[in-house]
């Protein structure tokens, strides 16, 4: 009898391990996906990558954002149309506008029921070859759902700040009435 009690007891522990890691590896896979959205937005918008080569590497992460929203992320001017560069036309275009260098925070992940946000802040702090750019912060929120046992990217929502502005001012930094934690710093244009 007792060695059936520890040999269930043992069955159950198993099993809140085994979900524990199924749950950490889930979590995982979605900051993996966050921080490739990132870079590849940041790369895009820092004129490292054409539209052509940002538009292939993202269309499998957005999940159901459609590509015009992506196209939009242009953050030295969202007007500018440089969906059509070339690689070779993307280095005139950068000397001309200038470039950024980028500090991305990122969050755990956060839960509420089948929902789970992922949250981050970026400083993007113009160059010295960029005359024209100032010093933004942007917030974002990474808004996942469960459908059909699949974690699916569903929104990201953004807010960017052109001045020095507190934490507890932004937008998108607060789950739960709580400031979010950020967990680690990454230069996207590095990945």
């Amino acid at each position: 009898m007792k060695r059936n009690i520890l040999i269930g007891l043992m069955v159950v522990s198993l099993l809140i391990t085994l979900i524990g890691c199924t749950k950490n590896d889930i979590n995982n896979r979605l900051i993996d996906n966050t921080k490739l959205i990132e870079s590849l937005d940041y790369k895009f918008s820092n004129y490292k990558i054409n539209y052509e080569k940002y538009e292939q590497a993202i269309t499998d992460l957005a999940g159901k954002i459609e590509m015009e929203e992506n196209l939009n992320r242009n953050f030295p001017s969202p007007n500018e149309k440089i969906e059509m560069l070339s690689e070779e036309d993307l280095i005139v275009w950068a000397n001309t506008r200038g470039t950024y260098s980028i500090d991305v925070e990122i969050s755990n992940v956060y839960d509420y029921l089948d929902i789970k946000y992922i949250y981050t802040k970026a400083t993007i702090v113009p160059d010295k070859n960029n005359k024209i750019g100032v010093e933004l912060t942007e917030t974002r929120r990474y808004v996942y759902v469960l459908e059909d046992d699949q974690w699916i990217l569903v929104n990201i929502e953004r807010r960017m700040y052109e001045k020095d502005i507190k934490i507890n001012d932004m937008d998108l930094v607060q789950f739960d009435n709580e400031l979010v934690e950020y967990v680690e710093i990454f230069d996207p244009l590095e990945m």
